[in-house]
């Protein structure tokens, strides 16, 4: 059964989750400029090159940058050669691909 404390803690902790989704959100909308320049951008001052790309329905493109020093930077290409950034960080670390179907 939960108390009523208990469940005040959870409501906030979930609004305090979503209110820091939606400034992070926000804020990343305003990180978009043309494809080219934010590539540029990404090799001359993190030196992060492109590890992995995939498509994302019709909204575009889904590329993942990363540098040797573990920074990283996730970026949607849309159809009109617009990039964002969707989100960025550090301590990237490279893992093995596990094949499907085993517990690894």
């Amino acid at each position: 059964m939960f108390s009523l404390t208990g469940l005040k803690w959870a409501t906030c902790a979930v609004a305090g989750a979503m209110i820091f989704t939606v400034a992070n959100a926000s804020a990343a909308s305003n990180l978009c400029t043309k494809r080219a320049s934010m590539v540029d951008a990404l090799s001359k001052k993190y030196e992060e090159q492109r590890r992995g790309i995939g498509v994302a329905s019709k909204a575009g493109v889904m590329e993942f940058y990363v540098s040797q020093k573990g920074t990283w930077t996730m970026l949607m290409t849309m159809p009109n050669g617009m990039s964002c950034i969707m989100a960025a960080g550090r301590d990237w670390e490279e893992i093995a691909a596990t094949p499907i179907g085993t517990n690894s």
